[in-house]
């Protein structure tokens, strides 16, 4: 055994290579809550709430036992309903309803042991051995809303069934791309020499860093309706009804949306550019 190892001093007992065989351990959660609430407020109005909640996750070893493998997820899924219903008379009742329902997981702040701010480096091979990674698994970023609020009303008279009223729906997408670097290095040595022979990555056009533009994105739906059920006779039921429909455009709070330009005459593909608006 040398005294002073790795100095000439002749071999060591210690390997400076070693290729490990570890367990991958893997742990998840899937929870599902419901719950509704009704109240009879006064004679004419009743009141109703309705919840719907479904956490869930899982932990696992990406690749190895170091504490940057470590990789853990959350998400919560979620739908809230509020119901007013309001009687005027015996022939006119009105429905208000409003609706929220989530989606949303934050794997960045949801793994701190994580070095998402290093880049991932991938060495083809160690002698004989093939590895895989040198970094932490990157984890997204994800949350999607859905807003809805709706108004119905029934009237009643004669023959005629009368419904009338509108919808309004209003989408929240959260687009905030999460990128590093990695490079592929052919052998150890051209890793401990710095010496990639590819290198990659998804960076933001304006300012250079890792990632893309943050988009808070939306989108509005709107409709409008009437509708009439005439019992014209007692086995004889007409039915006749109008709709207006409006699917807005998607854009952001940003204004930063990628936009395809063509480009003009003969050039329209070859002159394609695209454009932040």
């Amino acid at each position: 055994t040398a005294t002073n190892p790795g100095v000439g001093s002749g071999l060591t007992n210690t390997a400076d290579i070693a290729d490990y065989a570890t367990s991958s351990p893997f742990t998840s959660y899937y929870r599902q809550f419901n719950g509704r609430m009704d109240a009879n407020v006064s004679a004419k109005d009743h009141l109703a709430f309705a919840i719907y909640w479904v956490p869930q996750g899982n932990s696992s070893y990406n690749g190895g036992s170091r504490a940057y493998d470590f990789f853990h997820h959350d998400q919560i899924n979620e739908a809230l309903s509020g119901i007013w219903n309001h009687t005027f008379g015996p022939t006119w009742l009105n429905e208000a309803r409003v609706n929220a329902a989530g989606w949303r997981w934050n794997e960045i702040t949801g793994n701190p042991q994580s070095p998402v701010g290093l880049p991932q480096d991938f060495v083809n091979q160690i002698g004989n051995i093939g590895i895989g990674q040198f970094g932490s698994s990157l984890g997204s970023i994800y949350d999607q809303w859905t807003y809805t609020y709706k108004d119905v009303a029934t009237k009643v008279i004669a023959a005629h069934t009368i419904k009338f009223g509108g919808e309004y729906t209003d989408l929240h997408y959260l687009n905030d791309p999460i990128n590093r670097p990695s490079y592929r290095f052919y052998d150890v040595w051209d890793f401990l020499n710095d010496a990639p022979y590819q290198e990659n990555g998804g960076f933001n056009s304006v300012t250079g860093a890792p990632g893309g533009n943050r988009s808070d994105e939306r989108e509005n739906l709107l409709g409008f309706f009437v509708q009439d059920d005439w019992k014209a006779t007692p086995t004889l039921t007409l039915h006749a009804g109008l709709r207006y429909s409006y699917f807005g455009p998607l854009y952001s709070k940003q204004n930063n949306l990628p936009v395809v330009q063509f480009g003009a005459g003969s050039a329209m593909f070859t002159g394609l550019s695209i454009r932040l608006g």
